[in-house]
């Protein structure tokens, strides 16, 4: 069956990026974040491609095992970037910010390891290839571009398909916001994060198809999926800091105290990041909820 040309390139868009940015994932670290990211897009992308269910459901497994080992490596060098930044600002402990930066690179240092052994360049090439042979049959197939009345349908019904994806995100982004109400607690927000991301990619996708402008909505999404991953990050190092305090045998008196003082300081600024995401979730309650809407529309014209 033809996919519709618009589909096929946001496929062509997204594995372009994944082939290119993964050769350089072992000495670039945006290289690394940019696979990452575009790993998750076509993730996003399989379901509505019209392949087999056994097709799809293996590409996303070594999508997702790509996303999740990456992950591991991206958090760390994310940390290491964090550290390096408040450096600069005076009202965090110099001292302290050293302590956490010491026990981050060894753990980066082994991160780094395993991943080369897990996910070495050609493993991801392999993967590239498989990914390439996929679009290559799907173009053969043909695309909806010069379509009469049928091609049109099936266009149809693939924005349909993409807009129901994305209306469960929304459900999604709108429970986990309920979910975490207005108190300050790291879990809840953090699913909040995870899923305003999945909604981003999925309003992506739809706003390719229809060709239709979503860039408010799409910025407004990433800034408080970027406010909620900073305020994770924060609690990250409120973790480690807590845990040299709690757990080192031996440990300056002076570096011990400045890891409280670390501590008390990202606390509040946690609280600070938390306070915005407050006033913005009304703002992303609206956007989930013109998702579903758009797709209840949607269902009622079909």
């Amino acid at each position: 069956m033809p996919l519709p040309a618009e589909l096929y390139e946001s496929l062509r868009k997204r594995l372009a990026v994944f082939s290119h940015k993964s050769k350089r994932i072992d000495e670039d670290v945006d290289a690394l974040h940019r696979t990452r990211v575009a790993s998750r897009r076509l993730r996003e992308l399989l379901p509505v491609l019209r392949l087999d269910g056994r097709t799809t459901r293996k590409l996303d497994r070594r999508l997702k095992r790509v996303t999740k080992r990456l992950g591991a490596v991206r958090d760390l060098d994310v940390l290491t970037g964090l550290i390096e930044e408040l450096r600069r600002d005076r009202r965090y402990s110099k001292t302290a910010l050293m302590e956490v930066q010491t026990v981050l690179e060894d753990a980066r240092k082994i991160a780094r390891g395993r991943l080369q052994s897990q996910l070495s360049p050609g493993r991801l090439q392999k993967i590239t290839r498989r990914l390439k042979r996929v679009a290559k049959q799907l173009q053969a197939d043909g695309t909806d571009a010069n379509g009469g009345a049928g091609a049109r349908r099936q266009t149809r019904a693939t924005i349909w398909a993409v807009e129901a994806r994305a209306a469960r995100r929304a459900v999604s982004v709108r429970d986990a916001i309920e979910a975490a109400g207005t108190v300050y607690a790291a879990a809840p927000l953090h699913e909040v994060r995870i899923a305003l991301k999945k909604l981003r990619f999925a309003l992506e996708l739809t706003a390719e198809l229809e060709h239709r402008p979503a860039a408010r909505d799409l910025a407004a999404l990433k800034a408080s999926q970027d406010l909620l991953g900073r305020l994770h990050d924060f609690q990250v190092l409120i973790e480690h800091a807590s845990h040299i305090q709690s757990t080192r045998l031996v440990i300056d008196p002076v570096a011990w105290r400045e890891l409280g003082l670390l501590v008390r300081t990202l606390e509040r600024d946690c609280r600070k990041l938390h306070a915005r995401y407050v006033r913005n979730a009304s703002r992303l309650g609206e956007i989930a909820k013109g998702a579903i809407a758009s797709n209840a529309r949607a269902t009622r014209v079909a």
